[in-house]
């Protein structure tokens, strides 16, 4: 006999009943479980009930895509190298390197520039032009490379080699008109067939690369191409150790360049060349392993830039002009500024958190990047920095601002329980008709966002939580399960510097030896590939603090050590 009464099966119950696999009455607003543990219950919005077949089923296909990577994890661990040690990692610095780096940080802040009201020139000993010939026959772009495996030599002999090649012509290619000395075409060589791909990822749309964007503008503006040779300088200083002061002196030219033109009115303060000199700068500061506070005051400097270009789009808007952002340059400019004010929520000072925008701000830019440019077969070919991993900067910057100022309110738990709940149903389809590595490249760096922005969540939740707990470390091996299937080297472009956050955070939690030797050899192979030397050494000395003995391993608890945290330069 059937029963009178069916019994209904739960389709929806409230966020925290089904984080703990329980059942819920589904009594609104607050259901019976949550009452007697005095829970905050949260609900799922219309949107996110009407979605949840879909992300059950992408979900489910998300998991079969990924189980390959997952199952690689302990043959992963297995090929590491037995020891790797901090002296391995760890470079003395020289007296005059600490100079230099305190004298940038003094006299060279971004954050100055609009108070400087007689800027400083720097007098530049005219050292001769070269023919393209003298040239071309005194500089080798090879020397020093990478040597191959193979017994034979790799080396190539530039005067074997066809004229086209020669790094005067080259630049006279992209930038014509220009007459450069000697050391200024080294530098600007090194930066166009080296630096300005390393700092884009390969799954970038080409639209997006810097010869198509920003290179044209330095041939107007001279403080551009100044941070141009600055960056190519710091690239070829990974070979070239004398290339050091020179970085230093086009660094110095570039803040100089804009002080005189600020001072001057020559620039509105909305445009493009100069918003992108000052994400250039901020790269830049970051491989040389400047503190945490410098980059903050440029990050301020260039929030007060897009104020103004957002305040330009609206009068271009009732022109019938293109407005900012709508366009490839400015798309990916305001991109990159998106990233590094991401990093820096959980990085910098109390103090400094105090000068970034607030994440309504963040948002709002968010929204604007999530407009597509242009159609494409893959969504996020138009976001070339963050890729498929948009909506993940759009929670991790929520999420880090929770951290930052958490309080234990009801207010704060639900808005927390609320990001846990939407962070853990994020699922990326896998479609493996895309053969390409770059494209998998982009996909594992939204799950490695994901993975460490799932650790901090937890966190911040519940501030005891050990690294040894079930989820964080089921988030750990995740992490090392993606990052493995990254290839550190040239055609892995920016990824590797990209990967920098993720892996800081996520090696907190790292407490086997094992776990913290692929964390180790991971940031140190990145970092060599982006020439990053610093960087590498700022984020050994955040691992090696966490995983100190002496202060009985603080773990995660590192995260609260505001100082520890600002000597970081990711």
């Amino acid at each position: 006999m059937p029963n009178a009464r069916a019994k209904l099966r739960s389709k929806i119950g409230c966020m925290p009943c089904r984080k703990k696999k329980k059942k819920c009455d589904e009594a609104h607003p607050l259901c019976n479980r949550c009452s007697r543990t005095h829970t905050v219950c949260v609900w799922p919005t219309a949107d996110e009930q009407m979605d949840r077949r879909f992300r059950k089923k992408r979900a489910a296909l998300a998991a079969e895509a990924n189980r390959d990577i997952v199952i690689k994890v302990d043959q992963t661990l297995q090929q590491l190298p037995e020891t790797i040690t901090i002296q391995n990692v760890i470079r003395p610095v020289s007296e005059d390197t600490k100079l230099m780096e305190v004298k940038e940080e003094d006299d060279w802040s971004l954050y100055q520039i609009k108070d400087q009201k007689r800027p400083n020139t720097i007098e530049i000993q005219n050292s001769g032009m070269l023919t393209p010939v003298e040239f071309y026959q005194d500089y080798n772009p090879y020397e020093g490379l990478h040597s191959s495996s193979d017994e034979e030599s790799n080396e190539v002999d530039p005067m074997k080699m066809s004229l086209s090649f020669s790094p005067i012509k080259t630049y006279k290619d992209w930038l014509p008109g220009l007459d450069l000395e000697y050391f200024e075409a080294k530098a600007l060589f090194h930066f166009l067939h080296d630096y300005a791909f390393i700092i884009l990822p390969p799954y970038s749309d080409q639209r997006f690369c810097l010869h198509n964007t920003l290179v044209p503008m330095a041939s107007e503006h001279k403080p551009l191409l100044d941070i141009f040779m600055a960056c190519g300088a710091h690239y070829a200083s990974h070979y070239d150790k004398s290339f050091k002061p020179i970085r230093q002196m086009f660094s110095e030219r570039y803040v100089n360049g804009l002080k005189s033109l600020m001072a001057s009115g020559d620039v509105k303060g909305d445009e493009e060349w100069l918003f992108g000199g000052v994400q250039l700068m901020i790269g830049l500061d970051k491989l040389k392993g400047t503190s945490t506070t410098t980059i903050v005051k440029h990050i301020q400097f260039g929030a007060s830039l897009v104020r103004q270009q957002l305040l330009k789009k609206k009068l271009t808007l009732g022109m019938g002009r293109t407005p900012p952002h709508e366009t490839v340059e400015g798309r990916s400019l305001l991109e990159s500024f998106v990233y590094h004010y991401t990093v820096a929520i959980l990085f910098c000072s109390d103090e400094m958190l105090k000068l970034l925008p607030h994440s309504h701000v963040a948002s709002e830019l968010i929204r604007i990047l999530e407009t597509p440019l242009f159609e494409s077969e893959i969504p996020w070919a138009n976001n070339p920095l963050m890729g498929c991993a948009i909506e993940i900067f759009a929670l991790a910057i929520k999420i880090q601002w929770l951290f930052r100022t958490m309080e234990p309110t009801p207010e704060q738990i639900s808005t927390g329980t609320a990001l846990l709940f939407e962070l853990e149903s994020w699922e990326m389809f896998e479609d493996n008709t895309h053969k390409s590595p770059y494209f998998q490249y982009a996909i594992n760096y939204a799950y490695l966002v994901k993975h460490a922005m799932h650790i901090l969540l937890i966190k911040t939740l519940r501030p005891q939580v050990h690294e040894t707990d079930p989820e964080i470390q089921q988030d750990v091996m995740a992490v090392i399960a993606r990052s493995s299937t990254i290839q550190a080297g040239d055609s892995s472009g920016s990824t590797g510097n990209l990967m920098f956050w993720p892996l800081a955070i996520s090696g907190l939690a790292a407490v086997t030896e094992e776990q913290r030797k692929f964390f180790r050899q991971r940031i140190w192979s990145m970092g060599e590939q982006a020439h990053g030397e610093a960087k590498i050494d700022s984020v050994m000395v955040l691992y090696e603090y966490a995983w100190s003995i002496e202060r009985n391993y603080p773990g995660l608890n590192t995260l609260h050590n505001r100082q520890v945290m600002a000597d970081c330069s990711i």
